[in-house]
């Protein structure tokens, strides 16, 4: 049997362990793609992106070609969302071929494709379609800096203050090397979960720091100052604790409110959902006047 290049696209779907009603809208809004003679402009653009590996920015600009597409009454159920989701999905194809090209251990890849499956849910829950809001979000995975390693995600990258941080007797600089992480919204922290990723971090990366310790960041609305403090005692408030914040940024909007209170997040303060313990104190917070926005932490792994 001749193997189609929808059959990759499934295959894909299945590693990324989509929701069954997932799989069967994207395979719809494909149909209507061939059906209206689109279908190989979304190949074409999957190919664009990795020839040029561009970074968020122009990810971003480039998606946005789509909305021509748009134009074109037969394809008018399809969200755009929907149609980024397919785009970087045929990305994520190229990605495992050059995966293997490298030697890459494809567990790693593998690890990675699932965050498709974590930001087609935050789409679902925001916008009520299936498919993807970030899409710039995937270039570093795309370029080979960024890998899922356990429960977190990681990426070298350098500490850019001009103030040193010394920690167990550990100094760094501006300009030292550092891990950068992420934590996807695949459900929760454990401890034991982050720890293990740490560890899976330090190895992947041993030959950055020569034998010397492993220097973790990471930029987060979990981070904020106020954040740290008024959430309630759990795996996110130990799992903060472990940074020292280093710089804070107040805004006055809570930009990373869709991911406490998803498509509810535009609701004034007093008419936020208190569904959760994280959510009421969040809410509560900002009804009283408080001011939320994200932080720079680290800390030293010896």
């Amino acid at each position: 049997m001749v193997r189609t290049e929808r059959d990759g696209l499934r295959e894909l779907m299945k590693k990324a362990e989509l929701p069954e009603d997932a799989v069967e809208a994207l395979e719809a809004s494909i149909d209507l793609l061939e059906k209206a003679k689109l279908w190989g402009k979304v190949t074409a653009m999957s190919r664009k992106i990795m020839e040029e590996l561009p970074d968020g920015r122009r990810l971003s600009e480039i998606l946005k070609e789509t909305a021509e597409w748009k134009k074109d009454g037969r394809i008018d159920t399809i969200s755009e969302y929907t149609l980024e989701f397919l785009v970087l999905l045929g990305c994520w194809k190229i990605l495992e071929q050059r995966y293997q090209e490298k030697g890459m251990p494809m567990e790693i890849f593998t690890a990675s494709l699932k965050d498709m499956h974590y930001k087609l849910m935050e789409c679902k829950e925001v916008y009520g379609v299936y498919g993807t809001f970030v899409g710039h979000w995937f270039s570093g995975f795309f370029d080979m800096t960024r890998f899922a390693l356990g429960r977190l995600q990681f990426e070298l990258q350098t500490y850019p203050y001009d103030k040193e941080y010394t920690s167990r007797g550990h100094t760094v600089r501006k300009g030292d090397m550092v891990i950068n992480m992420h934590i996807p919204s695949s459900g929760p922290l454990l401890p034991k979960e982050a720890e293990d990723a740490f560890a899976q971090a330090a190895e992947f990366y041993k030959d950055k720091f020569g034998g010397g310790p492993v220097v973790y960041v990471m930029h987060s609305w979990i981070l904020d100052v106020d954040m740290v403090r008024i959430i309630p005692e759990g795996n996110m408030k130990s799992f903060a604790r472990r940074f020292d914040i280093i710089e804070d940024c107040k805004r006055d909007v809570f930009e990373d409110g869709w991911r406490i209170f998803g498509k509810e997040w535009t609701k004034k303060p007093e008419e936020l959902p208190r569904r959760t313990k994280l959510q009421k104190a969040i809410a509560d917070y900002l009804q009283q006047g408080g001011r939320l926005g994200d932080g720079y932490g680290i800390f030293v792994l010896s």
